[in-house]
């Protein structure tokens, strides 16, 4: 039997998943969390923007649900459409070097989304995320959707972290 720490109401047994242990064994492993930490909130400066801004950056490194990200994510990563997508500005500019000569005549338009990420209605997207694993597949994930909804719940509206004083994201609000 593994099971993780109870305080963090994660205990499973591997043994008896059947079938499929290996890959609850794997899930498992990753997503238990190990040695703890809080996350650390710290700003990356805006050095294209007036009185350079900082942008609040989380590092969830090491926090209790780093590893259940991690792990929800790998099995999450089929379900993004990566067609729209750019991994980083080195890739961006390989892409615009590959448009034939005819894109010439077009021009590119960037908007300027303020608090983009704060502002995400995180319901709205687990029901998406739920709707697109087990309504619109042929095969649905091995784990019950309610168990899904509540890890996407769990590593969304309970992160941790530390400035000062420890805080929480709860509700896409910061609760002292």
């Amino acid at each position: 039997m593994r099971s993780c720490d109870k305080n963090f109401a994660v205990t499973r047994n591997c043994d008896a998943v059947g079938t499929k242990e290996a890959t609850w064994k794997e899930f498992f492993k990753i997503s238990c969390p190990k040695d703890s930490n809080t996350g650390r909130l710290y700003g990356l400066p805006k050095i294209h923007k007036d009185n350079t801004p900082l942008r609040p950056v989380l590092s969830a490194l090491g926090t209790l649900n780093h590893g259940l990200g991690k792990a929800l994510t790998n099995m999450l990563l089929d379900v993004i459409e990566r067609k729209n997508m750019v991994r980083d500005p080195f890739s961006f500019v390989e892409e615009l070097r590959t448009l034939p000569k005819s894109f010439c005549d077009y021009r590119m338009v960037l908007f300027d989304i303020s608090s983009l990420y704060t502002n995400v209605p995180l319901d709205e997207t687990i029901e998406i995320i739920l709707k697109n694993l087990y309504e619109t597949r042929t095969t649905a994930p091995t784990i019950q959707r309610d168990d899904m909804k509540q890890l996407l719940i769990f590593v969304t509206k309970n992160t941790p972290f530390l400035h000062i004083k420890l805080f929480t994201k709860n509700l896409g609000l910061f609760e002292n």
